[in-house]
């Protein structure tokens, strides 16, 4: 299954990226990717290898607030959510975290959590 398939008709990407393998945190065989959409966070998590791909996503209307964590090396990014609590991005470069944040914060406050969509 391709990300594509699974965005709805005016959704687009405005970043993508992955979980360094190396970094603390980070998975050293398939390593975790993530998509920033003009409507939600979506999630695909890497199983046997590859082989088995999971998604999950959190629309940004039940995104209460995002947290930066900064490390050495990496970044971690926390998203607390209404119905999936805490949902965090292990072991992303410092500067993609940044542009993540920027990112997220904008969709919070265009969707606002609590106001449903637009």
């Amino acid at each position: 299954m391709n990300i594509r398939d699974i965005l709805s008709n005016d959704e687009q990407i405005l970043f993508s990226g992955h979980e360094k393998r190396w970094a603390p945190g980070g998975r050293e065989v398939a390593p975790g990717e993530f998509y920033i959409t003009t409507e939600r966070i979506i999630i695909e998590t890497n199983q046997w290898m590859g082989i088995k791909k999971d998604f999950q996503d959190i629309h940004y209307s039940d995104v209460m607030s995002i947290e930066l964590k900064r490390n050495v090396w990496s970044s971690n990014i926390i998203i607390h959510s209404r119905f999936q609590g805490q949902v965090m991005l292990k072991a992303i470069g410092k500067h993609d975290a940044e542009k993540i944040e920027q990112i997220v914060n904008e969709g919070i406050n265009r969707y606002g959590y609590g106001r449903g969509s637009r």
